[in-house]
Parts: structure tokens; sequence; C-alpha cells
């Protein structure tokens, strides 16, 4: 389920406590821009790691945004590889403050179980902590450090560090692309200063007036991990609604 946590991500408003107004619109700016935009695309996805197997698994992802209701976003997952997983769905629904209900079904049985308790296994990259939402914002201070030319685009440098209410978050720099509203670069920063982990989308796509990543890299130095994720197949159209819905599979 890890492996999926970072490509149903990109998704406010926010009152961060001693931020800076224009950093939090900049944050607010990447937020809206992929709100409210109905979208499909498929995902390779290749993970290496220290003294374990390579993984590469590939996935259909299905997004729909509601207009009216509790929930706000729908989106569905299915995996297309590898052949032992095939046909293995994922849910999730989240509501207009951040609240998920996540659900999957069970290789072999197509069994659909509730997992939204479901812990993190520690030994597995979170790819939670990449997610920008109202929530992030809100738990950081966020402030403008600089600008940098990445991928030949110029960037505005924003430093989120933890306030009062996530004192034990890490620090986080980000690298945004002001005219397209996109994170292009993203490092997580030690106590001691050291980067521990991150990622770069060096590869942007852009369909209709929306930018979406079409090559995004990930490291964890601490867990010796290298994902890379290759999106293609873009659609920006409505799905039946139907396919939301959590239920049991029967697998061919």
């Amino acid at each position: 389920m890890n492996s999926i946590k970072l490509l149903i991500v990109w998704v406010g408003i926010s009152f961060g406590f001693g931020s800076d107004v224009n950093a939090i619109q900049i944050l607010q700016n990447v937020i809206n821009n992929s709100q409210f935009v109905n979208q499909s695309y498929t995902v390779d996805l290749n993970q290496t790691q220290k003294n374990k197997l390579d993984k590469s698994r590939k996935f259909d992802i299905f997004t729909q945004w509601l207009d009216t209701g509790i929930v706000q976003k729908k989106i569905r997952v299915i995996t297309k590889e590898p052949k032992n997983m095939k046909g293995v769905s994922y849910w999730v629904h989240q509501t207009e403050t951040g609240g998920k209900k996540r659900w999957m079904t069970l290789p072999l049985t197509g069994k659909l179980v509730d997992i939204t308790d479901k812990p993190i296994n520690r030994n597995e990259f979170d790819m939670s902590e990449l997610e920008l939402s109202i929530e992030t914002i809100f738990t950081n201070n966020n402030e403008i450090i600089g600008d940098e030319t990445i991928f030949g685009r110029n960037c505005v440098i924003i430093k989120s560090s933890p306030n009062k209410y996530s004192v034990h978050n890490p620090i986080k720099k980000l690298w945004i692309d002001e005219e397209f509203n996109i994170i292009r670069k993203a490092e997580f920063i030690s106590k001691s200063g050291r980067t521990i982990k991150g990622m770069i989308i060096p590869k942007i796509i852009q369909i209709n007036d929306y930018q979406f990543p079409k090559l995004i890299e990930i490291f964890d130095k601490k867990k010796k991990v290298q994902i890379n994720l290759t999106i293609s197949n873009f659609k920006l159209e409505a799905q039946n609604n139907s396919i939301f819905e959590p239920t049991n599979i029967k697998y061919d």
C-alpha cells in the first residue's frame, strides 16, 4: 500500500502560525493546481533498495472530485503488474478536512478489507510524507528562503519548519515553479542539517491548462531506497461513479 500513497497525492486554505503570507499563498496555489480536476493515468513504479530484491509495479489510477456531500474526492487504483497482484484494487475517500477512509481487495480471494487504520511498515518508504495538504501547511512555519533554476525553470524555495503542532516533523525544503504551480524538488532535513530523503520531478507534461509530473524520482538515504515513477496515458475526464465504490472483486 505504501507504493500507492504518493500516487494519490497532489492535493486549501491555511493559517500557518509564524508563516510568511507569500509562502502560504504559493503552497495554496500548488494544492489548487490539481484540485477539482477529474483525471486518470498509468504509473510504472520501479524500486531499488540495498540488500532487497528490486520491485516493479504498474497501476491505473482514477481520481474523481465531488461537488456535494461529505466526501470531496474519490480515488481508485487498479494493479496491473506484477502478475500475482493483478486486479488488486485500492480505494480512497477523502473529506474536505483531509480525513480519509481506505480499502483494498486481497490478492487471490478479491475480498474487500478496510485498511484505514492499518499502520505503515517501518521498513518501507512512507509515501504519505511527501504529500502537500492543508494539514501539512497548517502544522509548519513556512518561509521563502531563496530561488534557484532547476530543469530550466526558475523555482522559489520554501522552507517548512515544525511549529508547536508538529514538533517531531522534519524540516522540509520545497522548490516550486510559481508559473506552473508545481513542486519540482523536495528535501527532508534532519536536525543536524543533513538531507535524509526527498524527491525530484525532472519531467512534466502539459494537458490543456494543467501541468502534471511525467517522471518522479524519490530517495531515502536512511532506508537506502530509490523509487522511480513514470506516469503516462493522462486523461482529463470523469469516470462512472461506480468504479469509486469499494466492493469485493472476482479476479479473472
